[in-house]
């Protein structure tokens, strides 16, 4: 089963896909990026073929060098999987301030990005700083190139907080819908609430 997960920054693609590599999937990160990939993938991906079962993960205005067009290349490379998931966050109040915070990590080379978090931890000469230089116009690309991919490949958007909300049934009923051969009650579980980064309160 090959399974490609297209989304925007901090829309939950990364703790999706780490959840089905539990699974027994070869897990494949960004492939055309040098942010995450030393040097970028090239295309057609070798791994596709080497892994009967892969999970890759793009977001949404990643490409390999060799392609022109952005929407071309991933409407081909779609057709190389046999699930597709498609990404993004509805709040975009909580959607900014997470985005804000995954540079803010970036920014000051902080090692992962991936960890517990509060708005409280981001100084207010950084956040000022960035909303003056219109750092979040990038969020606000990709959220519109996914919206146009669901559209262009037909597959509704699957938003964060029905993956990871309090509403485990409705998680579960999405899960179950994109009809992959998993323990779904399994992967429902991973993606608990619980397990959520960004914390209410202070942790410190």
């Amino acid at each position: 089963m090959k399974i490609l997960i297209y989304g925007t920054p901090r829309s939950g693609t990364t703790s999706l896909m780490k959840s089905l590599g539990n699974q027994y999937f070869f897990l494949l990160e960004e492939p055309f990026t040098e942010w995450i990939n030393k040097s970028m993938c090239e295309y057609p991906l070798t791994e596709l073929n080497e892994h009967s079962n892969i999970v890759v993960k793009s977001l949404a205005l990643q490409k390999p060098k060799s392609s022109k067009n952005l929407l071309e290349f991933q409407l081909d490379f779609a057709k190389e999987f046999d699930c597709v998931i498609i990404l993004d966050r509805k709040n975009l109040k909580e959607h900014k301030e997470s985005f804000l915070h995954l540079y803010y990590r970036l920014d000051n080379l902080h090692p992962s990005v991936h960890q517990k978090w509060t708005m409280d931890v981001i100084p207010k000469k950084y956040q000022e700083d960035f909303e003056i230089d219109n750092r979040y116009y990038d969020l606000e690309l990709q959220k519109e190139h996914i919206k146009r991919l669901s559209e262009v490949l037909n597959i509704p958007i699957t938003y964060y907080e029905d993956l990871y909300g309090n509403d485990r049934k409705k998680s579960f009923d999405i899960i179950n819908s994109w009809n992959i051969p998993i323990d779904v009650n399994k992967l429902n579980k991973d993606l608990d609430p619980i397990h959520k980064l960004r914390q209410k309160k202070s942790f410190i």
